[in-house]
């Protein structure tokens, strides 16, 4: 049988459709990308604490959330846990400014800003209650429990060492991209 081009098509054509749906299939969701900067950052400050590893970090899971938001399924950046946490509010919490700043650019993240979670919180409540700063304050208790102290007090190079207030600064992204700031309907803490 004679060799053509033709032939090896099909074996082509397959070839590239399995390396496109593994490349799908290797995509983090926003809730693991957010997860793992988390992981990331506490291991950094467990081992030298430098804060140019901690905005490499972040660097790196801002270009992972910017590969999936073009090439990952739109319903995963407002996925919401089972207590109605989103990604948008898990990244609020933490105070990931440049993962919010780069959710925010999505349509589908936007149009969800003022979506609240079982405890009517939303990702501008998240921000204003700023946990990895407040803590100290408001949950002395914290300082008994090494498993809670130790991953806040090794990350904060991240927090007080960056240009502007982390938390602060994801309020004003999330206001300016339309979020009510609003704390009705929140339940007793």
């Amino acid at each position: 049988m004679k060799s053509s081009p033709y032939n090896s098509l099909p074996f082509v054509s397959l070839l590239l459709f399995s390396q496109l749906l593994f490349a799908q299939e290797n995509l983090k969701t926003p809730n693991e990308i957010i997860r793992d900067l988390k992981d990331k950052l506490y291991v950094i400050g467990e081992t030298s604490g430098k804060y140019e590893k901690f905005i490499e970090a972040e660097k790196n899971a801002v270009s992972k959330l910017q590969e999936y938001m073009k090439s990952g399924d739109p319903a995963e950046l407002v996925s919401a846990s089972k207590s109605g946490v989103t990604p948008l509010m898990n990244a609020s919490f933490m105070g990931y400014s440049s993962i919010v700043e780069e959710m925010l650019k999505s349509d589908k993240v936007r149009e969800s800003i003022n979506v609240t979670d079982s405890k009517g919180w939303s990702a501008w409540t998240n921000a204003n209650f700023a946990f990895r700063q407040a803590a100290w304050i408001c949950n002395p208790r914290i300082f008994e429990d090494p498993f809670s102290y130790v991953p806040l007090l090794v990350t904060q190079p991240y927090y007080t060492e960056y240009h502007e207030n982390r938390y602060k600064n994801i309020r004003t992204q999330l206001e300016e991209s339309g979020a009510k700031p609003d704390m009705k309907g929140l339940i007793q803490i």
